[in-house]
C-alpha cells in the first residue's frame, strides 16, 4: 500500500518535479504578490467547494487505510484532512460578499480570517502526530483492537473540534485579536500570527522529512506541506490583503497541496485493484485447473469415475423428466492382465491411454461422456440415444480399438488389443415420466450383464441387453 511501501524512482522524480514547479511559481509570484486584482467572490466559492470535496474524499480513503492497517497513525492523518474539510464549510459560509456582505452564521470581519488560521493549525498538528507515531507502529505493530470503534471516535472528536474552533472564531471577538483591517486588508498582528503558523507548518515538514522509514505516502505529504507553506506565505505574509495576486496564486498552491495526496491515493487504489484483478484471475484459473484435474482420470486424461457417477445420476433423472432414452456402454480391454504382465506396467498404462483416446474419438456430441470406470474398464454414457444408435457407437468403439494395432500375443480373441462392449438402454415407461424414482445403478447392472455375455461369447464383440431396463414398484430392474 502507499502508506507502507517505499517510493520508487519514478515517484521520487515526479515528486521532485512538482516541488520544483511549486517553488518556481512561488518565486515568480512573490514580487507581484501585492498587485491588486478584481474582487471575484465566486472564485472563493469555487475554490472552497473544490477543497471541501478533495479533503473529504482524501480523509475517507485514509480512514480506509487506517482500518486496513489497524493504524492509529493513519487515523491521525485522516483526522487532519477531515478537520480541514470540516473547517472549509464555515469558512465559505462566513466569507464576506459570497452569500452576504458580512457573511452568514453571525460572522464579523474577523471570523473568516480566524477560521483560516485554525484550519492551518489543525492540519500540521495531525501531520506531526502521524510522523511521530507511524515509526513506532512499524516497529511494534498495530495496537488497535476495536478498529471501527476507534475510527468512529476519531471522526467524532475531529468534527467536535471543528465545531468548537468555528464557534470560537465567530463568538470569540473579545479573546481573539483583530487581524483584518476592514474587509480586505490585514493588521500588523496578522503578520505575527501567520508567521507563527508558518513556523508550525515548517516544523511539521521537518518532522515528516526526518521520519524513518519513509513510505511513498510520506513523499506526497511532503509535497503537500511544501505547497501549504507557500500558500500561507503568499496569502498572508507577502501580499497586502484579499483579492491581490498573492491571494489568488496562494489559493492555487492550496488546491495543489490538497490534491497531491488524493491523486496519489487514487492512483494507488487503481493499482491495488489491478493487482487484485490479476490475483483473482490467477485464482480462478487455478481453481479451474484443479476442477479439471479433479474431474479427469490422471492416467488416461478422460473423465474419472466420480464424474461418471455424477453425470449418470443427473442424466438418469433428466431422462425420467423428459421421457427420452438413456444408453450406457460398459467396455473392457480383452485379456488386459496377460498384456500387462507381458509388457509391464508402463506398457499397460500406454495401452490404456491409447484405448481411452480411441474411445473418445467415437463420440461427437458434447453431452456424451467417455470415462474410465476402473482398471481396464471404461464407460460411455449416451443421453437421448436409443438402442440402435448406442449399438452403432459400440461397434465404432470396437473398430477404433482394433485399428490401434497394438500387438497382443496372449489374447485368444485377436492378435491385437481388442475390447468387449455391453450396451444397455433405459426408456422411461410413459406412466412414470416426470417422476424422480428408481436407481441409476440398475442401468450399470444391465450394461455389466451385457458386457459379461460379450466376454462369454468370445470377446471382441458387442452385446446389447435384450431385456430393456424397466420400472416396477420396488425400483428399476432388467
Amino acid at each position: 500500500m502507499l502508506s507502507t511501501h517505499a517510493a520508487g524512482p519514478r515517484e521520487r522524480r515526479l515528486v521532485s518535479l512538482v516541488v520544483i514547479f511549486s517553488l518556481l511559481l512561488f518565486a515568480i509570484s512573490v514580487p507581484y504578490a501585492k498587485m491588486p486584482l478584481p474582487h471575484i467572490p465566486a472564485f472563493v466559492a469555487v475554490y472552497d467547494s473544490a477543497l471541501f470535496v478533495v479533503y473529504l474524499v482524501t480523509a475517507v480513503l485514509l480512514y480506509g487505510h487506517g482500518v486496513t492497517l489497524r493504524s492509529r497513525a493513519m487515523f491521525l492523518l485522516a483526522d487532519g484532512f477531515l478537520y480541514a474539510s470540516a473547517m472549509i464549510a464555515p469558512h465559505l459560509l462566513t466569507y464576506p460578499d459570497v452569500f452576504s456582505p458580512e457573511g452568514l452564521l453571525g460572522a464579523n470581519r474577523q471570523t473568516t480570517a480566524w477560521i483560516f488560521q485554525f484550519w492551518h493549525v489543525g492540519f500540521p498538528l495531525c501531520v506531526i502526530g502521524y510522523s511521530l507515531l507511524m515509526p513506532k507502529e512499524c516497529s511494534k505493530g498495530p495496537g488497535i483492537r476495536s478498529i471501527f470503534g476507534s475510527a468512529g471516535r476519531h471522526v467524532s472528536c475531529t468534527l467536535l473540534l471543528a465545531v468548537l474552533s468555528t464557534l470560537l472564531a465567530i463568538h470569540g471577538t473579545n479573546v481573539l485579536p483583530d487581524i483584518m483591517r476592514g474587509t480586505f486588508g490585514y493588521t500588523h498582528r496578522m503578520f505575527w500570527i501567520v508567521s507563527a503558523i508558518w513556523v508550525l507548518n515548517g516544523f511539521a515538514l521537518y518532522v515528516l522529512w526526518r521520519k524513518k522509514p519513509r513510505a511513498a505516502l510520506d513523499l506526497w505529504l511532503i509535497v503537500t506541506m511544501v505547497a501549504w507553506l507557500l500558500e500561507v506565505a503568499l496569502v498572508a505574509v507577502f501580499n497586502a490583503g484579499r483579492y491581490d495576486l498573492g491571494f489568488y496564486v496562494g489559493r492555487v498552491h492550496g488546491l495543489l497541496a490538497a490534491s497531491m495526496v488524493l491523486v496519489a491515493l487514487v492512483i494507488e487504489n487503481g493499482r491495488l485493484y489491478a493487482h487484485l484483478g490479476r490475483a483473482h484471475e490467477r485464482v480462478r484459473l487455478k481453481a479451474s485447473e484443479l476442477e479439471r484435474l479433479n474431474a479427469t482420470d490422471a492416467l488416461t486424461g478422460i473423465a474419472n469415475r466420480r464424474v461418471f457417477g455424477e453425470t449418470l445420476g443427473r442424466e438418469w433423472h433428466r431422462s425420467l423428466r423428459s421421457g427420452r432414452p438413456l444408453s450406457l456402454l460398459m467396455l473392457d480391454v480383452d485379456h488386459f492382465k496377460p498384456y500387462n504382465d507381458t509388457h509391464g506396467h508402463l506398457g499397460g498404462d500406454d495401452c490404456l491411454r491409447r484405448v481411452a483416446q480411441a474411445l473418445a474419438s467415437c463420440t461427437r456430441r458434447a453431452s456424451d461422456l467417455v470415462a474410465r470406470y476402473g482398471g481396464e474398464e471404461f464407460a460411455i454414457l449416451l443421453p437421448d440415444t436409443g438402442e440402435s444408435d448406442a449399438s452403432a457407437v459400440a461397434q465404432s468403439a470396437c473398430r477404433a480399438a482394433l485399428s490401434l494395432g497394438i500387438p497382443h500375443g496372449k489374447s485368444s480373441a485377436h492378435d491385437c488389443v481388442t475390447i468387449s462392449v455391453g450396451v444397455a438402454t433405459f426408456v422411461p415407461p410413459p406412466a412414470f415420466v416426470g417422476k424422480l424414482a428408481g436407481k441409476p445403478s440398475s442401468l450399470i447392472d444391465a450394461a455389466d450383464q451385457a458386457l459379461y455375455e460379450a466376454k462369454q461369447q468370445g470377446r471382441n464383440r458387442v452385446v446389447v441387453q435384450v431385456q430393456p431396463v424397466s420400472y416396477h414398484t420396488s425400483g428399476f430392474t432388467r
